[in-house]
């Protein structure tokens, strides 16, 4: 039987456990579109409930005879679960819900993500050995680690983003571009990976005259008047 709860290592560079939980919920549909996968929800409206006209129907409930005829625990509880959720489907309205499956996840570098993993790693020896020194220790160096890396990384986001600099902004984003020197590798227009060297030259070529203005053949005058 899979646990509905559990205890999992800690996120980022926090050094509280987490709680890791399932919730059931009603399924719902998603399909994919041209701009990411768009997923339709029903949600309940609370702020159009009619909460008055819930506590009038709550209150004509017969409870005593809900709770004679149900004697163990669980039917109880469930007889009175679904008398709530009868009255939360008359007096409570629904309304449809469109969301993206876009989501802004921080990426760091790699020596953050290695960083980040040898602390998950150690933290579950400590959580199977709680009482080790050893652990404990090790554990605290990994997550000290952790945290002044990602606190370093941040702070030098943060300054490129307050220096409003943009040659300081290329520096830091060159600093991080996988490929280094060169053209990396592009996209042709049926989405294929091209890293041929003749065939990118070829594609960026076509884009630039694309792009470009045909030469009319007028030479400008260049004159300039002297004093």
């Amino acid at each position: 039987m899979n646990q509905l709860v559990s205890v999992m290592y800690p996120f980022s560079n926090s050094d509280h456990s987490q709680v890791g939980f399932r919730v059931f919920v009603e399924p719902v549909a998603a399909k994919v579109t041209g701009s990411g996968t768009v997923t339709e929800s029903i949600c309940r409206c609370w702020k159009s409930a009619d909460f008055d006209g819930m506590s009038r129907h709550l209150s004509e409930i017969d409870w005593d005879s809900l709770f004679t005829v149900n004697f163990m625990a669980d039917s109880i509880w469930n007889a009175f679960c679904n008398t709530f959720s009868d009255a939360i489907d008359m007096f409570v309205p629904v309304k449809n819900m469109r969301t993206t499956g876009k989501h802004k996840v921080k990426h760091y570098p790699n020596s953050i993500k290695i960083a980040l993993t040898r602390k998950k790693c150690l933290w579950r020896k400590l959580h199977n050995n709680p009482e080790s020194s050893t652990a404990q220790a090790n554990y605290k160096l990994a997550a000290s680690k952790c945290k002044m890396l990602i606190r370093n990384y941040e702070i030098k986001e943060r300054k490129v983003i307050e220096a409003n600099n943009t040659g300081e902004f290329y520096k830091f984003v060159n600093r991080r571009l996988s490929c280094k020197s060169g053209v990396g590798a592009l996209h042709d227009n049926a989405g294929r990976l091209i890293t041929d060297d003749k065939r990118r030259a070829d594609m960026l070529n076509t884009f630039f005259g694309s792009v470009g203005s045909q030469d009319d053949g007028n030479i400008p005058n260049s004159n300039s008047n002297s004093n």
